[in-house]
């Protein structure tokens, strides 16, 4: 099965993932505030918790800055 794996970098949230494999970034409210296919960087984030989508994987993390 195909594998993902999400940090953060200050304000940045990373994702590491498979070519094609569709990513997405979700505010902790629900709002979806981006999409891509296979590895991204989700950058300038304000503080708070998102949830990072790739492929059937979810992943909650906080960015603290």
């Amino acid at each position: 099965a195909a594998t993902a794996s999400v940090r953060t970098e200050g304000s940045n949230i990373i994702v590491t993932a498979e070519d094609g494999m569709p990513t997405a970034l979700f505010d902790i409210n629900g709002p979806c505030l981006g999409t891509a296919m296979g590895s991204t960087s989700f950058n300038d984030l304000a503080s708070g918790v998102y949830i990072v989508t790739a492929g059937r994987q979810a992943f909650k993390i906080a960015v603290n800055i």
